[in-house]
């Protein structure tokens, strides 16, 4: 009986174009990237383009680049709800590091 690998609707395995994508460590992270455009967002009043991020941004352009496909996926930050700096805490959840200390 011959073994063949388990087919998965909607999932496409991997192929030599992305066997070889080595995960790259940045100086900033991606959400303060889109914290930074989103707070441009409020200021203006409205989605910014390109052009207006490169003034009044923290950080270069070219980090938006390196960290966005377009765009478009780099205004998505600035739509959604929620978002802030410190993560959100939930109650009743206790930390695991604390569950075992002394």
């Amino acid at each position: 009986m011959l073994c063949r690998p388990l087919r998965i609707a909607g999932f496409r395995g991997l192929s030599s174009k992305n066997t070889g994508v080595v995960k790259q460590k940045y100086s900033v992270s991606k959400k303060e990237l889109q914290l930074d455009v989103r707070r441009i967002s409020r200021s203006l009043g409205r989605l910014p383009s390109r052009q207006e991020v490169t003034e009044p941004s923290e950080y270069p352009i070219a980090f938006f680049d390196d960290y966005f496909a377009s765009w478009a996926e780099v205004c998505a930050a600035a739509r959604t709800t929620g978002m802030s700096e410190l993560p959100k805490e939930t109650p009743g959840v206790v930390p695991q590091l604390t569950l075992f200390a002394d």
